[in-house]
C-alpha cells in the first residue's frame, strides 16, 4: 500500500523577511511616487509581480502539487513556488545553483577572464528609467570584448563567449 507523507515546508512567513514586506509593502507602494520616483523611476511592474508572488511563495493554502515517487509508491504534496530571482531566498537560491550547472556543463574547461563593466555616473539615470537599455549594454560589452579578444589575440574568427549579469543594486542607485 502507497504511503502518504507529509511535507515539511519551509514556512516563509515565519521568516522577518517575510513579515516586514507582508506588513509594509503596500506602504511603500503609496509612497513611491511621491518620495521614490523622481530619484529612482517607477516602480515597474516585474518588482511588484516579484514580491506578491514571493508573498504567495511556498504557502500550501496558495496551491500545491502531489509528487507520486514511482520506485517506492510514496506520494506527498508540496506547496507551489514563485520561481522568482532576486525577491525570494528560497527560489533565488535554486535558480543559482541549477543556473551554475548549467554553466558548468556549456563552458569548455579553457582559461577565463572576469571583467566587470560600469556604467558612468552621468548615465545612470538613463539606465535606472529605462530598463531596456541595459540590455543594449551587454549586447555591446559583448560586441568589445569580442573585438578586443580577436584583436589581441590575432585570431578572426576565435570563439568568444560570456556570461552577463547586470546588477543594479547597491551603489549603483546612489545619487553622489
Amino acid at each position: 500500500m502507497a504511503e502518504t507523507r507529509v511535507y515539511k515546508r519551509r514556512r516563509p512567513e515565519r521568516t522577518d523577511y517575510y513579515r516586514i514586506i507582508e506588513s509594509r509593502f503596500e506602504e511603500l507602494e503609496g509612497i513611491w511616487p511621491e518620495c521614490f520616483e523622481q530619484k529612482y523611476g517607477y516602480l515597474r511592474k516585474e518588482v511588484m509581480r516579484a514580491i506578491y508572488a514571493f508573498l504567495d511563495c511556498g504557502i500550501p493554502e496558495n496551491g500545491v502539487a502531489r509528487v507520486f515517487c514511482d520506485g517506492c509508491g510514496s506520494d506527498y504534496f508540496v506547496a507551489f513556488s514563485c520561481r522568482m530571482r532576486v525577491a525570494c531566498p528560497s527560489c533565488s537560491t535554486k535558480r543559482s545553483i541549477l543556473f551554475g550547472e548549467k554553466i558548468c556543463g556549456l563552458v569548455r574547461p579553457i582559461s577565463h577572464l572576469h571583467v566587470t563593466f560600469t556604467i558612468p555616473k552621468i548615465l545612470r539615470a538613463w539606465f535606472r528609467r529605462n530598463r531596456k537599455l541595459l540590455k543594449r549594454m551587454v549586447q555591446s560589452a559583448n560586441w568589445a570584448m569580442r573585438i578586443y579578444f580577436r584583436e589581441t589575440l590575432g585570431i578572426a574568427d576565435g570563439p568568444t563567449g560570456g556570461v552577463y549579469c547586470v546588477h543594479s543594486h547597491g551603489n549603483w542607485f546612489k545619487q553622489r
